[in-house]
């Protein structure tokens, strides 16, 4: 006959298979037998987080906390739940405990989400960042964030601008994209001098350069005579 364990672990296999009746339902049965089973309060949360109830969510990581306050995860999801449900300062209050007991990309990751929708997009990167090393989804995820926010921020250091001639000597922009996302709205300035020390400015603009490609545009239809020519990357987005 299953142990209160064997049904909890069952509970979890259908967790996986977003089958949440039976998950409910197995998990109920290993509460039943072992209802001062810290675990097996967290595991109802995770259910009905993946629910988006987020309140009972809350219910259910709390009791788990009361049975085993040492648990990183009954916070980590406690945490989620609240920032889902727009509670955001016990959110991070949460989150942050989580992180003290054990530092997890999850959390990161949803501090980062909390900066970036109170504005703070320069703590939202580090959050992003300090995700951003580990290999799990999470983490991916983050990374994803992160180059979002320091692209429009830096689109310098993401975008390869530089100028060229082609066989008939007028100038051309070759715009580059080594990241590993497209690139939105790249807008380049050209700025070339002639002999005279006369400057002349043109601005271009991509509207997406895919991941690992080069693009050349024209920027002048006649030859010039331009002794130099450098190019400054004025803007770019990557999207979510």
């Amino acid at each position: 006959m299953p142990t209160p364990a064997g049904h909890a672990d069952d509970a979890c296999k259908a967790l996986a298979k977003d089958d949440y009746k039976e998950a409910e339902r197995l998990v109920g049965v290993a509460l039943a037998g072992q209802p001062a089973e810290a675990q097996f309060h967290g595991l109802r949360g995770d259910i009905r987080l993946a629910q988006k109830r987020y309140g009972d969510a809350r219910t259910n990581y709390q009791r788990a906390i009361e049975r085993d306050p040492e648990y990183f995860a009954y916070y980590l999801g406690r945490g989620i739940a609240n920032s889902r449900d727009g509670e955001r300062s016990a959110a991070k209050s949460d989150l942050n405990h989580s992180v003290e007991l054990l530092p997890t990309s999850v959390a990161y990751n949803e501090l980062g989400r909390i900066a970036e929708a109170e504005g703070d997009t320069a703590a939202a990167l580090r959050y992003y960042q300090e995700a951003g090393g580990s290999g799990d989804a999470a983490g991916e995820a983050a990374r994803a964030n992160a180059l979002r926010l320091d692209v429009a921020r830096q689109p310098g250091r993401y975008v390869q601008a530089a100028v060229s001639r082609d066989s008939a000597g007028r100038l051309l922009l070759e715009v580059g994209n080594p990241t590993s996302a497209t690139l939105y709205g790249v807008q380049v300035r050209v700025d070339a001098m002639d002999a005279a020390g006369r400057v002349r400015s043109v601005t271009r603009t991509l509207e997406r350069v895919q991941p690992g490609t080069l693009q050349r545009v024209l920027v002048t239809d006649q030859a010039a005579d331009f002794v130099d020519a450098r190019a400054t990357v004025l803007s770019a987005r990557a999207e979510p």
